[in-house]
């Protein structure tokens, strides 16, 4: 069970992953093509619908994943800075205590 946050957008739209206004109703981010959103109908769908990414189900407790890192951007000079982020789920990830896991600002998918 998940509870819809008074803060969740609804959506009158169902626009399949991965199209630009497939947006997820928590966070507002893009759900990728190849993610599986969570989609809430309200009233069979004639209400809209609430839909979830896949980094947002995860803090709902819905889905989750061994995140692994994938180094998405290299800021330059000798000393240059690795940003990863997770190639399963292209969320921000860091390491803590030996595991990966996403950063508290994980949801959005960074820029390559």
């Amino acid at each position: 069970m998940i509870t819809i946050l008074p803060t969740d957008q609804r959506f009158k739209d169902s626009p399949f992953e991965g199209d630009p206004d497939c947006a997820c109703s928590r966070c507002g981010g893009p759900i990728p093509e190849d993610a599986c959103a969570l989609r809430c109908f309200v009233d069979e769908g004639r209400g809209g619908e609430y839909r979830y990414c896949d980094y947002c189900q995860e803090q709902m407790g819905i889905w989750s994943h061994e995140h692994y890192p994938v180094i998405v951007h290299r800021t330059g000079g000798p000393n240059a800075d690795e940003v990863n982020a997770c190639g399963e789920c292209g969320g921000q990830i860091i390491k803590v205590d030996g595991k990966w896991q996403l950063a508290p600002n994980g949801p959005k998918a960074l820029a390559v």
